[in-house]
């Protein structure tokens, strides 16, 4: 079955000018594709542009553009019960996009930007001079905008799901890479994953501590964060074959898996805005696979041991020293050896879980070390759990022993509790060993709680006298 009858495609060949006003109100959808066109930097070169415009100049492309129909694709997927389908292209229509791009953006792009006058954008005349179009006469710009040069396919029935599979069977043989053609899919978990990445902060820490921003256009960053989800998923490798068939199998993440990879990229992100970027004047910077440890370290401290970090810079001066040493002491290290010993090697070798395993231990052996110094610094604090937290009816309990009053004589009810304004406050800190019990509870407003901190209290109701034995 043809591309034309199995979904309703209207084909027709459109001048320069037309292009352009399409590409206006296209959307080039970074769900399965790359952020290319002339302004993004990540499709043609501009030395592609310009040879693509020199071409078509002299009427020897035989591209195709190819886009989606918002409005018939909408009607479609109403038609067939096709709910993501629906809720796609109507918050496109909502937003006012009347086409998808599917194929062709770049295409799109590079005559929008020639037509714009864009100072790079050019084509050659038969003498070899190069042309941008302000250079042209007004009759020559008329000719140029004007006379029919390109086919346009506007496709009328296509689901996203097969909307994407289309655009990955189109690019079969482009310079598309693995995780780009990954990320070409629509589920649950590519979608997570693409916009956990490209949190403007994330995005940041991605070019602080490993890439070059073009590295980001073709999906690196996006490719670290599925091979970290992919160890929160249990699998044992990260090799191609395995990060591939992890799309294929996994349409969608646990919430929990979630939301510990976004606060641990947040966290890196907070050293890398601390820091600043690693890249010296040659462009210095972590290997993925140091990253990676990076981010299990994290991990390790904050949801195995349950630790809030505060210290951002002091984490991140001790992570990089502690790598520092780790690959020097690598050198003494014998190639036979490297698979047992060698940090560089398990750094190198990261999409192996035996091998990252070893660099996380490595790793937490020397934050033992300074552990207790960081808790007694602050750059530590435990994270409170629900059994650190004061329930509702201890809450009123509470109330009543303390006789509507807060130490300072303020008189409380019921309706203070319900509004939010109190809060339960340990007297002997949780930091300092306190139990969530009556005995050690006591009532205060927000503001004094905040006010107070983390410190313990001195007991001061009669409940709270058993406390004196053990302060």
């Amino acid at each position: 079955m043809s591309v034309k009858s199995k979904y309703d495609a209207h084909e027709e060949k459109k001048n320069m000018h037309m292009i352009r006003k399409l590409f206006e109100v296209t959307k080039l959808d970074g769900n399965f594709q790359r952020w290319g066109g002339v302004e993004k930097g990540s499709g043609w070169s501009i030395a592609a542009s310009n040879e693509y415009i020199s071409s078509l100049m002299s009427n020897s492309v035989f591209n195709k553009i190819i886009v989606a129909d918002v409005e018939c694709c909408l009607l479609y997927a109403k038609r067939e019960r096709d709910t993501a389908s629906e809720e796609y292209f109507q918050d496109l229509w909502d937003a006012g996009y009347k086409y998808v791009s599917i194929d062709g953006n770049n295409t799109s792009s590079t005559v929008t930007a020639f037509l714009d006058c864009h100072e790079k954008i050019y084509f050659k005349d038969i003498d070899g001079n190069k042309k941008t179009f302000a250079d042209l006469t007004k009759d020559e710009q008329d000719d140029v905008m004007y006379t029919e040069k390109l086919d346009v396919a506007t496709l009328r029935q296509i689901g996203i799901e097969e909307m994407c599979k289309l655009f990955q069977r189109l690019n079969v043989s482009t310079s598309l890479n693995a995780q780009e053609h990954r990320q070409a899919r629509w589920s649950e978990m590519s979608k997570f994953v693409r916009d956990v990445s490209n949190l403007p902060e994330v995005r940041t820490m991605f070019t602080n501590f490993v890439f070059q921003a073009k590295s980001l256009d073709k999906r690196a960053h996006e490719e670290v964060v599925a091979q970290f989800a992919m160890k929160l998923s249990g699998f044992a490798k990260m090799t191609k074959p395995d990060m591939d068939k992890f799309y294929e199998s996994t349409s969608s993440l646990n919430e929990a898996d979630e939301k510990e990879i976004t606060a641990i990229l947040k966290i890196a992100a907070k050293m890398a805005a601390i820091r600043g970027t690693l890249a010296n004047s040659k462009g210095t910077r972590f290997r993925r696979g140091q990253l990676l440890v990076l981010l299990d370290v994290i991990r390790e401290i904050t949801t195995t041991r349950g630790y809030k970090i505060k210290g951002y810079e002091t984490m991140f001066k001790w992570f990089a020293k502690t790598d520092y040493d780790l690959r020097q002491a690598a050198k003494t290290v014998t190639a036979e050896d490297a698979a047992e010993k060698s940090y560089v090697h398990w750094t190198h070798q990261y999409y192996t879980r035996s091998l990252w395993e070893r660099s996380l231990a490595k790793m937490m052996e020397s934050f033992e070390d300074v552990e207790e110094e960081w808790v007694d610094a602050g750059h530590l604090v435990r994270k409170r759990t629900s059994a650190d937290t004061f329930t509702q009816s201890q809450k009123e309990e509470l109330l009543y022993l303390q006789e509507g009053q807060t130490r300072k004589g303020e008189q409380i009810d019921i309706f203070d509790l319900y509004d939010g304004k109190l809060e339960a406050d340990h007297v002997v800190s949780v930091k300092d060993g306190g139990a969530t019990e009556i005995s050690n509870g006591e009532l205060m407003y927000t503001e004094d709680n905040r006010t107070k901190g983390p410190q313990s209290s001195e007991p001061f109701f009669n409940f709270q006298q058993d406390l004196l034995d053990e302060i």
